[in-house]
């Protein structure tokens, strides 16, 4: 029988890890798991975070990843698990449960990491501050079928803007004959103008304008207009 030289424990009383119980081999491997430097950016007006250079909502599943890539660890089979995690002000709060192998042992450890979070403007809010917009789509229609549109563009676009917020209505205005919804993204204007026509016997015109030009890409810029016409 396993006794620990450190503690006197036995194995009938702890798990061992070599020949020391998983107490003591912890107190003496206070590094084990380790955390590369973390450094997070949360826009203060939509709450997306900035995570390997892409602006996401901190979903469990996201922090999950990024603090995953971040841990430097011997252990092998690693599993890691949030517990939960708050936002407080500028600081990310997570507890984590930590589960991996070591000389053919299992060791789980329970830690608590905090995580400065710097309040950045994302380019989404930045243009929306700005009255960015580069697709339009004039919905026009009786008023129960341009009310049925707008729920359907709205459930959609809600969904796709989950992973690219360029997908999010920047504002959608009730004018005389319908209503007019501005998109920060000319492709998911069009996705959105192809579900309406597929659904809606929508007739579709566009028209581009001018607007400006990209002079490090040598493009110029437009500004699309959808004409949606519900059948």
């Amino acid at each position: 029988m396993k006794v620990c030289p450190k503690c006197g424990a036995t194995e009938n009383e702890k798990e061992f890890v070599g020949e020391f119980c998983i107490d003591c081999f912890l107190a003496d491997n206070p590094d084990l798991v380790r955390f590369k430097k973390m450094k997070i950016e949360m826009c203060p007006r939509c709450g997306r975070v900035r995570i390997h250079n892409k602006w996401k909502r901190p979903t469990r599943d996201v922090l999950l990843g990024y603090v995953k890539s971040r841990i430097a660890t011997e252990l092998e089979n690693l599993n890691v698990k949030i517990n939960k995690f708050r936002i407080a002000g500028n600081e990310l709060n997570l507890d984590l449960h930590i589960c991996g192998l070591i000389n053919g042992s299992k060791i789980c450890i329970n830690k608590e990491i905090k995580i400065n979070v710097k309040l950045v403007q994302c380019p989404m809010c930045s243009k929306k501050t700005g009255e960015y917009w580069e697709a339009k789509l004039q919905i026009r229609g009786d008023n129960k079928s341009v009310k049925k549109a707008l729920e359907d563009v709205s459930k959609l676009n809600a969904k796709i803007s989950q992973s690219d917020s360029r997908g999010e209505i920047f504002r959608a205005e009730v004018v005389k004959t319908g209503v007019d919804v501005y998109l920060g993204s000319k492709k998911i204007a069009k996705d959105l103008v192809k579900r309406l026509k597929n659904k809606f016997n929508a007739e579709v015109k566009r028209t581009r304008k001018l607007v400006g030009e990209d002079v490090h890409r040598g493009k110029r810029i437009y500004k699309e207009t959808y004409s949606v016409r519900l059948g």
